[in-house]
């Protein structure tokens, strides 16, 4: 029901692209004033993301724990990130995926969801399910904050091939720049065989991975279970990137999610 994960060593480079970097700031302002939350991570990757979102004294010193979930076996990746170690038992990490969050503990009481780049890698049929999810995740008053990347109009090839030559150009860059290490560009990239962006972009160029759509369809999949638009925030580096901050509305989780099928609500 879901794809296997394309996170690869590479991937932990990413950060290092101005618009990614920016992506992550966003976040860490969004939540710098949140005031004594239990967050879920729903794919967090290695962890760098989550890392630097928390990386605003004020953010740390309010979470009361946070739950990381990502598709493969990040553990030991992830407490390597200093600000993540500082959270000490915190923090948790559960091999697990977006489709089954409902068996978490804290399902439908966390205060905040936080998930970045995941929704794109899903087939229409997928988001309903994957969203309502999310929503039935918080608390009534919650918030979900979905980070990702999005195409102004319907998505054809030449539109993946231009979010992912953005992305290359940015990576040539921070190379040229020395914000990058020849040798971490290298693993970022790929060589077109291996994980990388050289060959995700042929596979989203002729359609066998990914999913953009535009940002006003995400938020009518997002109402239509329950949740309420707060914010849209588009990213200044990279007119594909957009933050969506959303507020559960809906006091009955049950008329939202119901295993193996999503409930609409008006």
């Amino acid at each position: 029901m879901f794809p296997e994960t394309h996170l690869y060593e590479g991937f932990r480079y990413v950060g290092a692209l101005p618009s990614i970097a920016t992506q992550r700031q966003i976040q860490a302002s969004i939540l710098e004033n949140i005031n004594r939350a239990n967050l879920l991570v729903v794919g967090c990757g290695f962890g760098e993301e989550i890392d630097q979102i928390l990386s605003h004294r004020q953010t740390s010193a309010n979470i009361l724990g946070v739950t990381a979930i990502d598709l493969a076996d990040v553990e030991p990746y992830l407490f390597e990130q200093p600000n993540i170690s500082s959270l000490g038992k915190k923090f948790t990490f559960k091999k697990h995926n977006i489709f089954d969050i409902d068996e978490l503990d804290g399902f439908g009481k966390y205060d905040i969801v936080q998930c970045g780049f995941v929704l794109h890698d899903f087939q229409p049929d997928q988001k309903e399910i994957a969203i309502a999810l999310l929503a039935s995740a918080v608390r009534l008053g919650g918030y979900v904050m979905i980070s990702d990347i999005f195409t102004s109009t319907q998505q054809t090839p030449s539109k993946s091939a231009e979010i992912y030559d953005n992305f290359i150009r940015e990576a040539y860059t921070a190379t040229q720049m020395g914000h990058m290490k020849k040798s971490e560009f290298e693993a970022l990239m790929g060589d077109g065989e291996c994980l990388g962006l050289k060959r995700t972009r042929f596979e989203a160029v002729n359609g066998e991975r990914d999913y953009f759509e535009p940002v006003n369809i995400l938020v009518e999949r997002a109402k239509r279970v329950g949740l309420k638009i707060v914010q849209i925030i588009e990213n200044p580096q990279n007119e594909h990137l957009s933050i969506c901050i959303f507020v559960r509305r809906n006091e009955d989780r049950e008329q939202i999610w119901s295993k193996g099928c999503v409930s609409h609500v008006v």
